[in-house]
């Protein structure tokens, strides 16, 4: 398989050795792998199979003489973006990429996709939102590229408003008697400052992971027990009630196990942990759910779903405990999840706020945290969860935040969307319908 131009994958480096006259139109005012004369021809191919031989140099020095015999010719300048871009000479693929869209703009729009990853690469927001437009503004492109764009714009407005607005944040350790020389992580908290975690003792990826209580006393974390749900396999993300009386968490790769990784539950009867039981049908399937999150009366549980073994996205789902104790079929929380991955969701104990990890989402970069809330619209708690982004989109019940004040596009009855005034998740000002 042939590489393409630069590193985003899509149409194969075969496109552009014999010319992209299917992607666009062809002008006369440039020249193409396809329409050239036979000696440029010849010598692109050249220079083209210098780059295949990884032949950076030498593919580079018979690119810039063929811009130099003939200034008309694209391919040459978006193979030589491509090398500079792979070789992490951004700087000169800048250069080079910029004067393939003052000379060919549409012929392969992925140049502005290529200028706009760079920038975003460089950390200059402001471009990187310029030149992911300048893509969309195209029609035609691939369904997976302009995925990638939108979401790669998100991130550059977001970033820009972001880092434009600091927000303090001064975290604090939790004493050596909770973190060692191992690995801590996915925790909860009761009421009664009793905190669960997840103590990996391995150092590899796959090390031995189990759960350990610590208890809060006179301000300082006791040091961790043991839980006696632990074996001598794995278990981990968990999530305990507020009360302490119910334990949910993961285990993985158990052969008797419905999937990849299942959820199981313990209940505290007495001052003794219940044998712990694989949670089952319908929340466990033969796919991966894993970071349970148990609303403080725990009767709502939220948690990750993906393909086996997580090959794929996770989305977040949410189940209601029944009166006669089955959970409901879990539903897929679609207003959260996006075609990318959300996990880790932490329910706040006032059932209104959900925190959750993304790189879906408008973020800084990776697995973002991100919040999201159900408002209260005249004196009722929405069913739906929505979460601050700085784009508007009236298709979707997205809010954007300015000055402490939300303001929420929200589908209400027949009216079509409403924007409300929103403070403090309390929305009472509706400014009108916008169908």
């Amino acid at each position: 398989m042939l590489r393409s131009f630069f590193s985003i994958g899509g149409v194969l480096g075969f496109l552009l050795l014999v010319g992209c006259a299917s992607i666009t139109a062809q002008p006369s005012n440039y020249t193409t792998a396809r329409t050239a004369n036979e000696a440029t021809q010849k010598a692109y191919r050249k220079a083209y199979a210098y780059q295949l031989r990884q032949e950076g140099d030498k593919a580079e020095k018979e690119y810039k003489k063929l811009i130099k015999r003939s200034p008309n010719f694209i391919n040459a300048y978006l193979q030589l973006g491509g090398l500079y871009q792979e070789q992490k000479r951004y700087e000169e693929a800048k250069a080079v990429f910029f004067q393939a869209t003052q000379l060919a703009p549409e012929y392969d729009t992925r140049v502005h996709l290529a200028l706009g990853n760079i920038a975003l690469k460089e950390k200059d927001h402001e471009k990187a939102a310029y030149w992911f437009k300048r893509y969309l503004s195209y029609t035609n492109n691939p369904p997976k590229l302009v995925q990638s764009a939108t979401k790669k714009l998100g991130d550059a407005e977001f970033r820009a408003k972001a880092l434009a607005n600091p927000v303090p944040f001064d975290p604090k350790g939790l004493g050596p008697n909770i973190n060692t020389t191992a690995r801590e992580y996915f925790p909860s908290i009761t009421v009664e400052d009793a905190l669960v975690y997840t103590v990996q003792k391995a150092a590899k990826p796959r090390g031995q992971e189990d759960l350990y209580m610590s208890r809060l006393v006179d301000g300082v974390w006791q040091e961790g027990i043991s839980l006696p749900v632990n074996t001598n396999r794995n278990e981990g993300a968990q999530s305990i009630s507020a009360d302490g009386s119910t334990l949910v968490f993961t285990v993985c790769n158990r052969p008797e196990d419905m999937g990849s990784c299942d959820l199981y539950y313990s209940v505290m009867r007495g001052d003794q942990w219940t044998p712990p039981i694989n949670i089952g049908a319908p929340i466990n399937t033969a796919n991966w759910e894993s970071q349970p999150s148990l609303s403080a009366n725990g009767k709502i549980l939220y948690f990750s779903r993906g393909v086996a073994k997580r090959r794929g996205a996770c989305d977040l789902y949410r189940s209601v405990l029944q009166p006669n104790g089955t959970w409901s079929e879990p539903e897929p929380i679609k207003e959260l999840n996006t075609p990318y991955n959300e996990g880790s969701p932490t329910l706040h104990a006032d059932g209104q706020t959900l925190y959750f990890s993304s790189n879906g989402h408008p973020g800084m970069g990776g697995g973002d945290l991100s919040p999201a809330c159900k408002p209260m619209v005249l004196g009722a708690l929405l069913k739906i969860w929505v979460t601050p982004s700085i784009q508007r989109d009236t298709k979707k019940p997205w809010p954007s935040i300015a000055k402490g004040i939300w303001l929420i596009w929200l589908p209400i009855g027949l009216v079509g969307l409403v924007l409300w005034i929103c403070t403090n998740l309390n929305c009472q000002k509706p400014l009108g319908p916008f169908r």
